[in-house]
């Protein structure tokens, strides 16, 4: 019974915006074979355990590869970000999978207030295939 109400008090209080809005920054490099990948589709969301979850930002690599963005959600909980990054390293041309590119979540660490994570180089090939790594149309 009382696992109900704690339930029911979090669902009404995410449906009717209460919560904090918290924010989180990061900035990083992707790479395909070494080679700085452009156009590379970056979101990054935050994890709900009861909903779907939240689309806090998301932007293209510039042509150096790298990207840097700021997203935010509102969350009575901390919140829990990651990136789902979509790319087509890698990939023979095929049309079939023109809008349906490869993609994988990067986990981002905790920071701290006001803080801009820096996760350095990300890359999409190379030394090791990603056994985590998916084609999802987008």
């Amino acid at each position: 019974m009382l696992l109900k109400i704690v339930v029911t008090l979090l669902l009404s209080g995410y449906a009717t915006g209460f919560g904090e809005v918290q924010t989180y920054s990061v900035r990083g490099r992707i790479t395909c074979d070494d080679q700085p990948s452009n156009l590379v589709t970056v979101r990054m969301y935050d994890y709900d355990k009861i909903s779907e979850d939240d689309l806090m930002a998301e932007i293209n690599t510039s042509e150096d590869g790298t990207f840097e963005m700021t997203g935010s959600s509102q969350e009575l909980t901390p919140i829990e970000p990651y990136l789902r990054i979509y790319h087509h390293c890698g990939d023979t041309g095929e049309f079939l999978f023109v809008h349906c590119p490869l993609n994988f979540v990067y986990h981002l660490p905790e920071k701290g207030e006001r803080e801009v994570v820096d996760v350095g180089t990300i890359k999409l090939r190379g030394k090791f295939r990603r056994d985590d790594e998916i084609r999802g149309c987008i």
